[in-house]
């Protein structure tokens, strides 16, 4: 089985069997969902771009939810959330910061993975884990685009993984950190499009041009148990709608 380890196709039905989807969505998406979500395996966290006027009633509604949602084998970890230093970032990077660090103690709270949005913050982001001695918090990097220094650093850290996406196919900086870092840390996404067949194209690539596997099914079965480790549970336990 394929793993698309994150993607944001809101509200869609898995058609494909061979291919297990994790959706990802955004805190204020799910006040507004008339439908349950949890149907599909999910990860739920509030994006920095998204932060509220209103931070810390918007962080007590997340965290009462994730409260009494946290046991649902479907919801597999917190976020996306993190810190962006980019121009689609509105709020302040001192409110994101505090933010994002109350969803890291809840991550750890509730023994859930994270997984970070991180654009041109990645020395924040160690730093802010490193404060709040999180250092063995199972934490993914989704659409993971850093250069070999950042990626030495993370490294160091076993409970770091990297998700890389659809840029993979084109970009050469990301093909060779991809081969530096060991598979049993490594996910592949599709992030803003659903596309089975991109999805395939990551494994494809990464077997036939970057040579990490012998092949595609290979491949699939390192991922597969990666999946298995860091959300402690058999895939055959998640409903894939």
């Amino acid at each position: 089985m394929l793993i698309n380890f994150h993607t944001h196709s809101q509200y869609s039905t898995p058609t494909n069997s061979e291919i297990l989807k994790i959706y990802s969505y955004d805190f204020y998406e799910i006040t507004r969902a008339k439908e349950n979500l949890f149907n599909i395996p999910v990860t739920i966290g509030i994006h920095p771009w998204y932060i509220s006027g209103d931070f810390e009633f918007q962080l007590k509604q997340f965290i009462d939810f994730v409260n009494k949602t946290m046991n649902n084998n479907n919801f597999l970890a917190i976020g996306e959330c993190g810190l962006d230093r980019s121009s689609h970032a509105i709020m302040p990077f001192e409110i994101q910061t505090i933010v994002f660090a109350e969803q890291l103690k809840l991550a750890n709270k509730i023994n859930k993975p994270i997984i970070v949005h991180c654009i041109k913050s990645y020395p924040e982001v160690i730093k802010l884990r490193k404060d709040l001695n999180l250092q063995h918090l199972t934490m993914i990097f989704h659409n993971y685009n850093a250069n070999e220094q950042i990626t030495n650093e993370l490294l160091k850290n076993k409970n770091n993984y990297f998700s890389f996406g659809i840029q993979l196919l084109e970009n050469k900086k990301l093909q060779s950190l991809l081969k530096k870092i060991p598979l049993n840390q490594i996910f592949f996404e599709t992030d803003n499009i659903d596309d089975d067949i991109k999805l395939a194209q990551l494994y494809q690539f990464a077997v036939n041009e970057l040579k990490v596997a012998d092949n595609v099914r290979t491949l699939s079965y390192i991922i597969e148990d990666n999946f298995t480790h860091i959300f402690k549970i058999g895939i055959d336990s998640i409903n894939n709608g």
